[in-house]
């Protein structure tokens, strides 16, 4: 609509009031104008004359004009003449069958149902989105990819606005998609936010669709050279025809398919979840990455999601970690059971029976208690263990293993026990040890050191939050050891001293790590993981994450980068997190960490670059989105003043994402947010009435603009236009 259509009428302010003077002053001001030239001595012609006496007339009318700042009303256009914003979906689920044809070809046909109803009466901006909103389409039938990466319907209504090319809101949303959103917020208060109608046209059918699933695999993160390993595999089938299906495990580490084994299983169109387990044995250590296959079927709605990839990190051996228990306790037991639960330790434990450490009926072998045979085990687990009951050699055997690079995890117990003043294994120990005395109960809280130790970091998967360590049940103390050594570190201490009483405290000795519990009792923590709503078994993932941090190099440990899933689904943001630390395991502040990432897979050259953000040491990052193939990352950390190293490895980006998980469109979501905004929810069918409803719907009633024509930039174009053209005339003439 022009201005001149929009035109309503104009109106004048004239300073004071004073209408009544500025009419005087109009046939004053033109009088003046000819006058002057009229009067004028110089060689002029009539008609030059006149020119210049008349754009003498015109400047001072503009200035009187000015000085009573004239107003005019502009119409601006209500509801649908506003304009209409079309979101429509472009994610790779158009792919999918529909109720006769494609959901693309649907999507086509709304379109330009749409264009012909709706485009031809009122301004329409068409805006594609996928897994992010597009810049507005130049025509309607412009042509379009659509997008692998996923679906948010939330992130297109947020943005909206925000690529809308009119210049106020529009009368009125059209969102036209599955609905099958698989990124994002809840899109329905987004949209009930805009206070804008949102109608929407619905694609696909919300009917089960013919399709031959994987859904998905289980399978450990981690397995042994030689140790045959399970992977479990979920298939589901809905409609088709019975009969069997192979299903195949690759390895595809290399960058070709390596067949690993193959299996048969049975399917039924009932949509019924089939579960099959493949296994291979790896035979070199290293991380490797597996592809399951299914055999696809004829008549299936779509073979993309009739794979996925895993990766999974192959070691040389099991970490072996000697369990020595003095006395059998609940400690001993609960201990014992956390740490065999964790298939990637080999638990080797004994206690004391009959004036000698025994192995367990059901368990590993107790090696030898000497230097040489210690060394195939990478942490010792000293559980209320009496200092007669280590002999010399033992004793030295164990100090040395420490002092070599070992861990020793020191359970002192609750109980009554000699001192273990003057023994060589108190040496190790991160507090000072003297005689016993009498034994308390205690209650425990963090230490100040623990908030940033890497046993009690919440961001770990399966790990309590530090609120969930705030209401400890009370242990029973171990006499006998007192204040930190200048080398050690108090993680958790007791409420009732001055100073904090260490009760869980580690030093580092030589090579190796000691890690003490100057307590009994720590079994009833488990007790925290419901009295704090956390998951079941958080503390006996503490004692496994405790036993495998003692067991790992140190070189390992001050300087972690890794991706947080070395697969991640195509669409899915890869996570890199990052852990640096001191000498004295420490996070280390003031550390810049970037991470460089190429292509290892087919002719790409791409670099992708990040720098990680974060304080104190953790730092943290994401690639937003990136192709499918294998990468190669290195990642180097750094401070002003030194580089701190660099790690590199491999990681994945499967070519399958969220849009075919669910493959059934979800009308019921774009029907709520229709009902949340006043909007009408269409059928494909029904576009031919949308004009009409759109100008019931269609936000905003008719409302009048007022423009300031005395201050607009145009009225001081004309002045400056008319003030040079008169200057001009006169200096040609010689007038000036």
């Amino acid at each position: 609509m022009s201005w001149i259509d929009r035109f309503q009428g104009m109106h004048w302010n004239p300073p004071g009031n004073l209408g009544w003077l500025f009419l005087l002053l109009i046939p004053a001001a033109i009088f003046y104008a000819f006058y002057v030239y009229r009067r004028t001595e110089a060689p002029l012609t009539p008609g030059f004359r006149t020119v210049l006496s008349t754009l003498r007339g015109l400047l001072l009318l503009l200035l009187l004009a000015i000085i009573a700042r004239p107003v005019i009303s502009l119409a601006i256009p209500g509801g649908a003449d506003r304009g209409v914003l079309i979101l429509f979906d472009r994610s790779q689920s158009l792919e999918l069958p529909g109720v006769e044809t494609t959901r693309f070809e649907e999507l086509m046909a709304a379109k330009l149902a749409l264009q012909e109803e709706v485009g031809t009466q009122v301004p329409v901006t068409w805006v594609p989105f996928g897994h992010d909103i597009d810049e507005p389409l130049d025509t309607f039938d412009q042509p379009f990819e659509l997008d692998p990466k996923g679906t948010s319907i939330a992130g297109a209504l947020e943005s909206g606005l925000s690529v809308w090319g009119g210049g106020q809101r529009p009368g009125a949303i059209i969102l036209v998609s599955d609905g099958a959103q698989t990124q994002g917020a809840d899109p329905v208060p987004i949209a009930r936010r805009l206070a804008i109608p949102v109608s929407t046209v619905p694609l696909g059918s919300t009917r089960a669709v013919d399709d031959l699933s994987l859904v998905r695999v289980r399978s450990n993160r981690e397995a042994f050279r030689g140790e045959r390993t399970p992977v479990e595999v979920v298939l589901r089938q809905q409609g088709l025809e019975s009969g069997n299906v192979n299903v195949k495990l690759f390895d595809v580490t290399d960058g070709q398919q390596v067949l690993l084994e193959e299996k048969a299983i049975a399917m039924e169109p009932s949509g019924a979840e089939r579960k099959v387990t493949l296994g291979f044995k790896p035979t070199e250590p290293g991380l490797r990455f597996l592809e399951i296959v299914v055999e696809g079927k004829t008549g299936e709605a779509t073979s993309l999601n009739n794979r996925r990839m895993i990766a999974m990190d192959v070691r040389e051996d099991k970490t072996k970690v000697l369990l020595l228990s003095g006395r059998l306790t609940w400690d001993h037991t609960f201990l014992r059971r956390a740490l065999e639960a964790d298939s990637t330790l080999a638990i080797h434990s004994g206690y004391w029976r009959s004036g000698r450490f025994q192995a367990l009926n059901s368990g590993l072998p107790l090696p030898a208690f000497n230097a040489e045979a210690l060394r195939e085990f990478r942490a010792i687990v000293l559980d209320h263990v009496q200092p007669r009951q280590l002999n010399d050699q033992a004793t030295r055997a164990i100090t040395e293993f420490v002092r070599a690079g070992g861990g020793l995890c020191f359970l002192a117990g609750g109980m009554p026990h000699a001192s273990w003043e003057n023994n060589p294994l108190a040496e190790l120990l991160p507090v000072q040890v003297g005689r016993t005395g009498r034994m308390r109960e205690v209650e425990a809280r963090l230490g100040p050191a623990s908030r940033r130790h890497v046993l009690f970091d919440p961001s770990v998967p399966g790990s309590a939050p530090l609120e969930a360590w705030t209401n400890l049940p009370p242990l029973s103390t171990a006499s006998g050891f007192g204040a930190l050594r200048s080398t050690g570190e108090a993680l958790i201490v007791a409420k009732d001293a001055p100073n904090g009483t260490p009760l869980v405290s580690w030093s580092t000795t030589g090579a190796g790590r000691v890690l003490l519990l100057a307590a009994g009792g720590f079994w009833n923590w488990e007790f925290l993981s419901s009295a704090h709503r956390t998951s079941h078994g958080t503390m006996p993932a503490w004692w496994r994450r405790a036993v495998h941090w003692i067991a790992k190099p140190d070189v390992d440990t001050r300087l972690d980068i890794h991706p947080e899933d070395f697969v991640s689904g195509l669409g899915d943001p890869i996570r890199f997190v990052a852990r640096v630390t001191d000498q004295s395991y420490q996070p280390l502040p003031g550390v810049s960490v970037d991470v460089a990432v190429n292509s290892i897979q087919g002719d790409s050259t791409s670099t992708y670059s990040l720098s990680l953000g974060g304080e104190q040491g953790f730092l943290s990052g994401a690639f937003e989105q990136l192709p499918p193939g294998r990468y190669r990352y290195e990642a180097t950390a750094s401070t002003d003043s030194q580089n701190l190293g660099t790690v590199d490895g491999v990681f994945a980006v499967d070519s399958l994402g969220a849009e075919m998980e669910r493959l059934e469109a979800n009308h019921e979501l774009l029907s709520r947010i229709a009902r949340a905004t006043g909007g009408v929810h269409w059928n494909p069918d029904s576009l031919g009435t949308a004009f009409e409803a759109l100008e019931r719907i269609s936000q905003g009633e008719e409302e009048t603009e007022q423009v300031d024509l005395w201050d607009h930039p145009l009225t001081f174009a004309l002045f400056v236009l008319l003030g040079s053209a008169e200057w001009l005339l006169r200096r040609r003439r010689g007038l000036i």
